[in-house]
């Protein structure tokens, strides 16, 4: 099994060969055999076969008989062995196959990046490193919180697209460190690039709830109800100002400033309808013979409206008020009835005035010609 380190590991297999095949071709056979059996410990057939796994055809010189048995020895390491068989036979060996120097082999082993698997001692532990999928995980969190109604339909749709992808990186076991960054950078750049919709809104109740707001007297009302109306007024005075202010925003501050005036609470206080008694009181004795039609008519509707007041129970002292004012205001314009005989006599009156003013014009304008006379002769 090949690793991601380089070809030492088959370069020093090529020089363990080359030089079993050196050796073999001087040594007698049955010497070659004590050696390897000494080498491999006993037990150890020595006429085994290469096993195919280690064989490569970059050694065309260890193919079918001709190639050397490999061996555990049971301690971690490999023993290559020539077959007895082929070991009176003289090994032919061209220069031009001789194994390549380790500093050509290392360069080349850099440029390829070859991954051999060398004796297990030797072996590095590359195992997969812990992928690290919390910053993905609290992206995916964060991205479920947004709503689809709040963003153009081309945004969204990229936007859901990196959410599926960083949802499956997250689910899937067997990915990297390098596919879950990817998958973070995506989600990230597309909820970045999420456009919001933009929705007109429609301030027009609650600017109709402040004009109202608007119309109530503090003192009415408990002071502790007061201050949180008039703290609800003042915020939604502010939403109502704000041109950057969402929908949402102006129908919380229109709900709260609703709730702030239906939780007023009016000042209980004693009415004092003393003066509004003895206005009926008086208006009650008034004769209805003595005054014209219409006059009349009005004093009777606000004397009406002032008993219905006095009789109430819940009335207000500003509706105490108001109903007196009324009823005052009914009696002074009553007109009285004038009779034909002293209208007459007011006529004959006027007449003597009238004449008697003309009199003493006309003694004004006899002295005005006497003095005309008198300065410039007749």
């Amino acid at each position: 099994m090949f690793t991601k380190n380089s070809k030492i590991a088959r370069i020093t297999m090529g020089y363990v060969v080359a030089s079993l095949m050196l050796f073999a071709t001087v040594m007698p056979a049955s010497a070659a055999d004590m050696q390897f059996r000494e080498d491999i410990g006993t037990g150890v057939s020595i006429d085994e076969e290469v096993q195919e796994d280690f064989l490569s055809p970059g050694h065309p010189e260890l193919s079918d008989e001709a190639a050397a048995s490999v061996t555990d020895t049971g301690n971690g390491g490999t023993v290559l062995v020539m077959p007895r068989s082929d070991l009176d036979q003289p090994v032919s060996m061209d220069t031009n196959d001789e194994v390549e120097d380790a500093d050509t082999v290392e360069e080349e082993a850099a440029d390829e990046d070859v991954e051999v698997e060398c004796d297990p001692g030797e072996e590095e532990d590359d195992d997969d490193e812990e992928v690290d999928k919390s910053e993905l995980e609290a992206a995916i969190a964060a991205a479920g919180e947004l709503d689809e109604a709040d963003y153009t339909a081309e945004t969204w749709g990229v936007f859901a697209s990196a959410m599926e992808a960083a949802e499956a990186v997250m689910a899937d076991e067997e990915a990297t460190q390098e596919e879950v960054d990817d998958a973070l950078a995506e989600l990230n750049s597309a909820v970045d690039a999420l456009e919001e919709v933009v929705v007109e809104v429609d301030k027009s109740e609650l600017e109709a709830a402040i004009a109202a707001a608007g119309e109530l007297d503090e003192a009415d009302y408990t002071a502790e109800t007061w201050g949180v109306f008039a703290s609800a007024v003042a915020a939604a005075e502010a939403v109502m100002a704000d041109e950057e202010a969402t929908q949402e925003e102006v129908d919380n501050a229109l709900a709260e400033l609703e709730s702030a005036v239906d939780a007023l609470e009016e000042v209980v206080v004693e009415v004092d309808k003393s003066e509004l008694e003895a206005a009926i009181a008086a208006a009650g004795e008034l004769d209805e013979a003595d005054y014209t039609e219409k006059s009349w008519s009005k004093l009777e509707k606000a004397l009406a409206a002032a008993e219905t007041v006095m009789e109430d129970d819940q009335a207000t002292q500003k509706m105490v008020d108001k109903a007196l004012a009324k009823l005052n205001k009914a009696m002074e314009r009553l007109e009285e009835v004038v009779e034909e005989e002293e209208e007459e006599n007011i006529q004959i009156e006027i007449y003597n005035q009238l004449l008697e003013a003309f009199e003493k014009m006309q003694s004004t304008y006899n002295r005005l010609l006497d003095m005309f006379d008198s300065i410039f002769g007749k």
